[in-house]
């Protein structure tokens, strides 16, 4: 019978080291979010991790995904192209 091994989440494997922010910026880059609003989640009372960097980017957004709303901006819907007869269309021409 094979033994069973423990599998390291993947934040503590090497690979996972690469998203380990050193700054606000860095993190809002690796997380794709703005960096005043990392900026405020470091000021919530709930926020679950040390005040001063390094985070780790990937339990920050497992942290934001599973505790916080979704990111409004990321639901947006961009405007409608123009459409030729719509009101508010260019002037008809003038011949």
């Amino acid at each position: 019978m094979a033994s069973r091994r423990s599998v390291k989440p993947f934040w503590k494997t090497a690979a996972g080291r690469d998203f380990e922010a050193a700054g606000v910026r860095e993190l809002a880059r690796l997380i794709d979010r703005n960096p005043g609003t990392v900026s405020r989640w470091l000021r919530r009372p709930d926020w679950p991790f040390a005040r001063t960097p390094p985070w780790n980017a990937v339990k920050v957004l497992i942290w934001a995904n599973a505790t916080l709303a979704p990111n409004p901006a990321a639901q947006a819907q961009p405007p409608e192209p123009f459409q030729e007869g719509d009101a508010g269309g260019s002037p008809p021409d003038c011949a």
